[in-house]
Parts: C-alpha cells; structure tokens; sequence
C-alpha cells in the first residue's frame, strides 16, 4: 500500500506546466485531471513494467498451486496498483493530446487572421517559411513570423532590382571585326597553312634580289 500512497503522491503536482490552454474553461471535474511531470512520467513506465511482471509470476503461480495469505494480499495490491499507474498513464496522455490539439487550432487561427490583413502572401509560401525558418531565426508567434517574411522578400526584391539597374548601367563594349593580335590576310591566302604564306613570301624576296 506503501507503493500506492507514492504514486497519487506523484500525481498531486504543479499544473501550470501541464496544464491545457483550455483548463479555464474545463468544467470542475476536467480541472481536477492532474499528470505526472516528463521525468516522474517516464518514471512511472517503468514502475508499471515491474508491477505488471509481479502480477503475471504471481497469477501464473495461482494456476497451478495455492497462494499464501501474504502472496494473495500482494496480487490484490499489485492489481490495484497497476490499475492506478495505468490510469495515471492514460490521464496524461489525453491531456497532452487535449492541448496539442488546442494548440494547433490557436496556431492555424493566428494564421488565417493574419493572412486576411496580408492578402498578398500566399498560405502555404508562409506556412513552408514558418516551418523551415522557425528554429533558425528563433521566430516567436506567428506575428512575428509575417514580419519576418516580408522583410526577407522585400529586401530580395530590392536586392534583385538594384542588380539589374546596375547591369543596365554598364556601357556595351564595341565588338572587334577581327581578335586580338590578328592581322587580316589577303583573299588569295585563304585555306593555306602559316608554313606556306610564308615560303611564297620568302620566295618573292628571293625574286627581287
């Protein structure tokens, strides 16, 4: 019994960090709904596993010969016991699940009202930017995030308009009929290699001596 009284002992906790959003709202009885914290959570997981160990040695016991008074009395505790870690268990998780829940309607809410005063901004631009950006720039509310976004876009629009006045600026350089360090050649020097324009001028000099 010295194990139960522990466990509703564990469950009487500060609700502030557990609590739904919703809690206000709640009738009394919702109010009452109270959870382990994380650490005595995971905690608790491995008291059931115990418990749940104990009972099935004791019960498979049971089925082939007679408990002692002793043995009886801790397979009617451990059940006991079992049932209440496993409420305790299921008590939180609908918690949790309640205010997730509640949490993604406040979330998805926030969004529509704050596209309604940004029409131009496209829903699922935004909610790919609130997802991929959040961590990174430590965005807090979805205010916060729309601030953000347009200051990002706006300054690549900006960005991306000053590049183009400024290629506009640059002057076009004038094209060269012929490269660099080239000399024109004569129409009848087409199609000869360098070797023989330059045996037919040595020949000519040659013809002039």
């Amino acid at each position: 019994m010295a194990e139960e009284e522990k466990l509703v002992e564990s469950t009487d906790v500060d609700t502030s960090e557990e609590s739904s959003p919703l809690s206000e709202k709640s009738s009394v009885s919702e109010e009452k709904e109270q959870t382990v914290p994380l650490s005595r959570f995971q905690e608790v997981y491995g008291e059931l596993k115990e418990v749940k160990s104990r009972v099935e040695e004791l019960q498979e016991k049971k089925s082939t010969e007679s408990l002692s008074p002793e043995e009886k009395k801790e397979l009617d505790a451990k059940q006991y016991l079992q049932k209440l870690i496993e409420e305790t268990i299921d008590n939180r998780t609908k918690v949790q699940t309640k205010k997730e829940q509640q949490e993604q309607r406040d979330f998805e809410e926030s969004v529509n009202n704050i596209l309604l005063v940004n029409p131009d901004v496209k829903k699922d631009d935004f909610l790919k930017f609130v997802e991929e950006k959040a961590n990174i720039y430590n965005i807090q509310g979805v205010e916060g995030a729309m601030k953000l976004y347009r200051d990002l876009n706006n300054l690549s629009k900006t960005v991306s308009e000053k590049t183009k006045e400024d290629l506009k600026k640059k002057p076009n350089l004038p094209k060269s009929d012929t490269s660099a360090g080239s000399e024109s050649r004569p129409t009848s020097d087409k199609g000869k290699s360098l070797s023989q324009i330059a045996n037919e001028i040595a020949s000519g000099l040659e013809g002039r001596k």
